[in-house]
This record gives C-alpha cells, structure tokens and sequence, in this order.
C-alpha cells in the first residue's frame, strides 16, 4: 500500500472454511484490520462454488456451506 496516498485501498479475499471448522480465530480479519489501523470499507459475500464430486472428500458437506468474502479497506489517517 502507497504510504503517501491515503485513498490507497487493497482486497482481501478470505474462506470462511476455517470459520465453518472452528479452526480460525473468531473475526481474524476484523482483528487484524484494527491492528494494522485499516478500516472494512465494504464485504462481499458468495457461497463457494466448488466442483464437490468426490465423495471421498472428507471436507465435502462443509464444503458445500462455505463462502467466499471479499473485504475492501482502506488504511484509517
């Protein structure tokens, strides 16, 4: 990120996989936006659409809850 543009704003594309299995920490990104002083300026939120046809895929019913979120931020001045 720019340093010197302060309307600077990156993506960040996120799994809620971890989330479904209980292995992230609760709200990662929102915790680590504050941390590195950056504001959630937007999310978006779509169900995975993943090719889920092996059935050997141990991960597959949780598979099929997941989402993809998209954050949008900003560093905060």
């Amino acid at each position: 990120m720019n340093r010197n543009n302060n309307d600077a704003r990156f993506l960040i594309i996120f799994s809620d996989l971890g989330d479904i299995l209980n292995i992230n920490e609760p709200e990662l990104v929102e915790k680590l936006a504050l941390k590195y002083k950056l504001k959630i300026t937007n999310v978006i939120s779509k169900l995975s659409e993943q090719n889920l046809t092996n059935n050997l895929d141990p991960l597959k019913n949780y598979k099929k809850e997941s989402k993809i979120i998209i954050y949008e931020l900003k560093r905060i001045i």
